[in-house]
């Protein structure tokens, strides 16, 4: 695709009045976008924090003794998917846990295999984690 800048006026070019209906502009737009998306957190929430409807697992978070709620058949169910090998579950469960950590920044010039052993370092040391922090401690 071709970029077409043909029509853009650089700012410089632009008297005050403009600049300022412009910027006027792009706030507006701005808040709009700021407060969808604020609603849709909350849509989420709202959702999540609701019942699930009478079902296969609704009655395994009772019997386990968890709260009925979506958020709940979430977690659950992304815990048995990350239990059978889906690595993306495993990885979603890891981020709630602890949020990423750049603790290993690789240089571009540094070689393929190095790259490896240092991704296969930080991966092990995901997995074997045991410091103990609830969920709480990391909020």
């Amino acid at each position: 695709m071709v970029a077409r800048n043909d029509n853009l006026k650089p700012f410089s070019e632009r008297s005050v009045d403009e600049a300022r209906e412009l910027g006027r502009k792009g706030g507006k737009a701005s808040g709009e976008v700021r407060r969808k998306k604020a609603d849709l957190k909350r849509a989420i929430s709202i959702v999540l924090s609701s019942e699930v409807p009478s079902s296969k697992m609704a009655k395994t978070l009772k019997e386990m003794g968890y709260e009925n709620t979506n958020e709940m058949a979430m977690v659950l169910s992304m815990t048995q998917k990350a239990i059978k090998g889906d690595v993306k579950a495993a990885s979603w469960i890891s981020n709630i846990i602890q949020p990423a950590k750049v603790e290993h920044e690789v240089e571009m010039s540094v070689g393929v295999d190095e790259k490896r052993k240092v991704a296969e370092e930080y991966i092990r040391g995901l997995f074997n984690n045991d410091t103990g922090n609830s969920t709480e401690e990391n909020n």
